[in-house]
């Protein structure tokens, strides 16, 4: 049975191989994977997660836009995908997870606080990511002045490479008596 895989992604990789591909790698727990950390040293950090099937590169176009606006980056390949290996393992978000956790540990990016961004099931490994940190509702650094007004809203989509439409706003509350207003809050008759 052969599974579905990008072109290039079934040749064999060895250590010779990998080093006339872009980007570096670093052995993890579970195997090698593939990764690229850019733009400048002090930037903020945006860490970036694609989806099952996304490798590193699905990111160039954005990560092109924030190395511009002074963000730093981190993309990498889940295993299974692009120039990362393929584990014998369960493909999950705790195996992509821990695959994060240990990159950003390997990487010396724990210290300070980052922007994560996920796609697909990478917006699922993002917040399993996450969920050890405490939640806060401010962040620490709210006083500093921003350097701009710009969201992420206003960058490219990473697929399209259109910028979006607008903010997201919450829908003005409905009254409880208004038609279409949940019905906990509707008055019983």
């Amino acid at each position: 049975m052969k599974y579905f895989v990008a072109q290039g992604e079934d040749r064999r990789l060895t250590v010779e191989s990998r080093q006339a591909l872009r980007g570096s790698f670093v052995e993890l727990s579970d195997g090698v994977t593939h990764y690229e950390l850019k733009g400048p040293e002090d930037g903020e950090m945006v860490v970036m997660a694609g989806g099952l099937t996304i490798p590193l590169f699905y990111w160039d176009g954005l990560v092109t836009e924030l190395n511009a606006r002074g963000l730093r980056t981190l993309t990498c390949s889940a295993y299974g995908r692009g120039y990362s290996d393929r584990v014998r393992a369960r493909y999950d978000e705790t195996l992509f997870a821990r695959q994060l956790t240990e990159l950003t540990e390997r990487l010396g990016l724990t210290t300070r606080p980052l922007h994560l961004v996920g796609t697909s099931m990478g917006a699922l490994v993002a917040m399993t990511y996450a969920r050890p940190a405490p939640l806060v509702g401010v962040h620490p650094d709210h006083r500093r002045p921003r350097r701009s007004r710009e969201t992420a809203a206003d960058l490219p989509s990473p697929d399209t490479g259109q910028r979006s439409a607008g903010r997201y706003r919450r829908p003005a509350a409905r009254p409880p008596d208004t038609p279409g207003a949940p019905r906990a809050q509707r008055p019983r008759p």
